[in-house]
Formats: structure tokens, sequence, C-alpha cells
């Protein structure tokens, strides 16, 4: 057998083994279309749509994968915004103390806020900022940096590092409700299935 009848049976094993794929891909999308438009719609419309989904479906898995990484870092950065602002609610309610140290549920509100760490390290600064600019550096750089300043100066007695995080939380939260409308904007087109 000589290499280009070689070349030619693997190119024809690749070939059938990609139009496997397609046929449980059909199925697939076939049976996804039906589902969300209903039974008629598919028998009227549904079959030529989800059947040319299915012969490019690996650009639809690759679609699905990064839409996936962007869910997984946006839900990060969200329950980390909830443990800070759970601090938060813990530290402005409380009675005025003569010191941090005194205010009670402060061990709390520090809890809150290391969570807060952990969840933010867990998302993705670049598939962040690919959501919408900026997201990912200053999630990461602002918002991260102010509550491990607050966590490091609870915990060393510094209230120099407590005025500087609550100063870089300032500043991230002012840029974040400057362009809260446009990040939600962001978000669901991120996320639409």
């Amino acid at each position: 057998m000589d290499e280009d009848s070689r070349r030619f049976k693997l190119l024809v094993n690749v070939f059938g083994v990609y139009m496997i794929t397609v046929g449980f891909a059909g199925i697939y999308f076939n049976w996804q279309f039906a589902r969300t438009n209903g039974f008629v719609s598919w028998v009227l419309l549904g079959e030529v749509v989800p059947t040319a989904k299915a012969v490019v479906w690996p650009y639809f898995a690759l679609r699905t994968h990064q839409q996936d990484k962007a869910e997984e870092s946006l839900n990060h950065l969200f329950d980390a915004l909830r443990q800070s602002q759970e601090a938060a609610k813990i530290i402005n309610t409380a009675e005025p103390a003569a010191s941090i140290y005194d205010m009670p549920g402060i061990t709390r509100a520090v809890e809150h806020r290391r969570s807060a760490i952990a969840q933010i390290d867990q998302a993705d600064a670049a598939v962040l900022d690919k959501v919408f600019p900026e997201l990912g550096i200053r999630s990461h750089c602002q918002f991260r940096r102010a509550m491990e300043l607050f966590v490091n100066g609870y915990e060393r007695g510094s209230e120099e590092m407590l005025q500087r995080g609550n100063a870089l939380n300032d500043e991230w939260a002012d840029w974040y409700m400057q362009h809260q409308s446009q990040i939600e904007v962001a978000v669901n087109r991120a996320v639409r299935k």
C-alpha cells in the first residue's frame, strides 16, 4: 500500500468518526430544540437548524465551554461581593465603638472578608476582563487588595492598613457603581446560552 492510499484511508476513517459524532450531536440538538420550542415547532421548522448545528458541533462545544468558564468566574466574583457586603452590614450596623476590636461581630466581618478573598482568588481575571473591560483586573487589584488590607490590618492592629483598605474599597465601589448597568448587560450577554 503506498503513502497516498494510507493517507486517503486515514482521512476516510477520520471523516467516518466525525460523521458518527455529527449523528449524536444531531440527536442532541434536535432534542434540545424540541424541548425548548415544542414538538410542533420542531416538526415544522426545527429539523433544519439543529441538524445544521450538529454539522459544526465543535464550534458550539467550544462556545459552551467558554460560557461555562465565564459563568464560573462571575459566580466567584459575585459570591465575593456578597461576602464583602455581609461584612459591611456587620460593620455599618454596629454601635460606634472606641476601636474596631470592640465592635460586636467584628470577627464575623473578618471571616466574611476572608471568604471574599477566597472567592475572588477562584475567579479568572482574564475571563472577567473578556466579559467587561477591566472587571477582572480591578476586582483582583482593587477589590481583593482592599479585602486583604482589611483582614491584615485587623490581624496586625494596623490602623494605616485598615484606612488604605477602606480607600481602595471606595475606589473599587466607585468604579463598579459607575459601570454597573453596563456590567449587568455584559454579564447577561456572557452567560446567555
